[in-house]
């Protein structure tokens, strides 16, 4: 420990690069927070812009949860963000034992959210899946439909 010490004391410009390092970490968090929650905005946008008729259905069906679920996607990485910002002042201002601890917490709050968005954008997937496949049979449809007034074939059931 004493050569540590020694070492340090010869060459404080190791403080100061340790400390630089710590808070590039911090702010990689509040930057990977702020691309997700830009990414889960856009999923939450495409869910409330979409005028299917399946996604009003849900949207309707399941308003409150949809809102919630919304508010989680953004709000949880934004958090994180926030926390990863506060985390690289804390280490700025060599406070590194704290921010160790607020970096732990961020990335708790971004794994959260992020599992949040990933359950919310597969459920997402799942009803566009739905609606597609809808949408394809009601197309085979009128296209057989088409071709029996056209006198061109039998009808496809």
């Amino acid at each position: 420990m004493g050569k540590v010490k020694a070492t340090i004391a010869d060459h404080p410009w190791i403080v100061t690069l340790l400390l630089v390092a710590a808070v590039v970490v911090h702010l990689g968090l509040a930057s990977v927070a702020a691309l997700t929650a830009g990414f889960a905005g856009v999923v939450v946008v495409f869910v409330l812009q979409s005028s299917s008729p399946r996604f009003r259905r849900f949207r309707y069906d399941a308003a409150g949860s949809v809102r919630s679920w919304s508010i989680s996607v953004i709000g949880a990485p934004t958090a994180a963000a926030l926390i990863g910002l506060a985390a690289a002042l804390l280490a700025a201002l060599s406070r590194t034992l704290v921010a160790a601890w607020v970096l732990e917490l961020g990335l708790l709050v971004l794994l959260h959210g992020l599992v949040r968005m990933m359950f919310f954008f597969g459920a997402m997937i799942t009803l566009v899946q739905y609606d597609d496949t809808a949408e394809i049979k009601d197309d085979r449809k009128k296209a057989a439909a088409l071709r029996m007034l056209r006198g061109g074939g039998r009808a496809a059931s």
